[in-house]
């Protein structure tokens, strides 16, 4: 059957709408990006989108006579998921000594809220209030057995490559560094943690660095580009909603 007139500005709108619904979240996710670029160890999300088939081929309506236009354009665009990327960012000095950066593959394991194990790169680690290596958020540094790391008998911190921790020159603990087959395992939670759905095994691809932090993994620069250019394609989406509400 031939499409109407009033067909086609409903499926325009629909179009235009998911455009700008995809635009925006594309935008969300970029400007949270930015305002983290000076978080140490963060990971840049990224959208990736997808085009809903149109009603004949998601409901499986084949005998339905299938209009070219229609089928050519597809059913409107969303962002089907958010990946993470986990390339790894640019590690600098800091002079710090409960600064730790981890050089390779891994995460530090560190004790929720509710005592689950949860994962991070940022490594601007401190003392805290019960003598134990915590993050900034307070959460307990955990060591490759899975127990807090104390540092009450530790007069001088020192961290070896492989994580061990000295007191003078005698090791006294050590700093876990787990790794995961598949990184697709691991969820933003929020406070630069992560959830994992899979299981965790020692890491042995990395180095400890202390007195150094690595970077965020955004680059301000490509990141601002983006967060411009979703804007400017929201508010395209968003005049050809305008243009198509007055026919």
């Amino acid at each position: 059957a031939k499409q109407t007139d009033e067909e086609t500005v409903i499926q325009g709108l629909y179009h235009s709408t998911a455009g700008a619904l995809a635009e925006n979240a594309k935008q969300e996710i970029n400007a949270n990006n930015l305002a983290n670029v000076n978080t140490p160890g963060f990971k840049r999300d990224i959208p990736v989108f997808r085009v809903r088939p149109t009603e004949i081929v998601e409901d499986h309506l084949f005998p339905r006579e299938k209009n070219a236009i229609q089928e050519s354009v597809g059913g409107g665009l969303f962002v089907h998921e958010t990946v993470t990327d986990f390339s790894q960012g640019a590690i600098e000095q800091t002079g710090n000594e409960f600064d730790l950066a981890i050089d390779g593959r891994g995460f530090f394991a560190v004790q929720g809220d509710n005592g689950e194990t949860l994962y991070t790169r940022a490594g601007n680690l401190a003392v805290g209030v019960d003598n134990t290596l915590v993050t900034q958020d307070g959460h307990r540094v955990l060591s490759r057995g899975g127990q807090p790391i104390p540092l009450e008998e530790i007069e001088n911190f020192r961290v070896g490559r492989d994580g061990t921790v000295y007191n003078g020159n005698e090791p006294v603990a050590n700093v876990g560094v787990f790794d995961f087959a598949d990184y697709k395992s691991l969820s933003k939670i929020g406070q630069n943690l992560f959830r994992a759905r899979g299981p965790a095994e020692l890491s042995t691809r990395f180095q400890v660095r202390q007195q150094a932090l690595e970077g965020s993994g955004v680059n301000p620069v490509t990141e601002m580009v983006r967060v411009i250019s979703a804007f400017r394609a929201y508010e395209a989406n968003m005049q050809m909603i305008r243009n198509q509400d007055r026919n």
